[in-house]
């Protein structure tokens, strides 16, 4: 059985506070880098334009409008992660204001979760 669940780890307000805006940097750079690959899987869709296609169906024909699968499977990637990293970043943001509003003698006892989550 893991004890690990029972330790508890201090941190100053201040290793915290680094620990926040290093996570802050890290969601903000993945943000930014997915909010320019979206930018690019969208232009290359636009170039590679829409492809129409007919299908014969009872009493006529019924019109499909095809975007290339693997633009568009990545274009769903893309915004899954921005949606990802802008929580993270809405997240840790919160934690930043709670750290600035604490004096800087302040101690917190986190568990091994904590630790994990601040990448500590």
């Amino acid at each position: 059985m893991s004890l690990r669940n029972d330790w508890s780890f201090d941190y100053s307000s201040e290793d915290l506070m680094k620990a926040v805006r290093e996570k802050i940097e890290h969601h903000q750079t993945r943000l930014e880098w997915w909010e320019k690959d979206r930018e690019g899987v969208k232009q290359a869709i636009r170039e590679l334009g829409i492809d129409l296609r007919e299908f014969p169906v009872t009493g006529g024909n019924r019109a499909e409008l095809v975007v290339d699968p693997v633009q568009l499977n990545r274009l769903q990637e893309i915004l899954s992660k921005i949606r990802g990293h802008e929580r993270s970043l809405k997240e840790y943001r919160r934690y930043e204001r709670a750290l600035a509003q604490k004096q800087s003698q302040v101690s917190f006892a986190l568990d091994i979760e904590d630790v994990q989550f601040f990448g500590l």
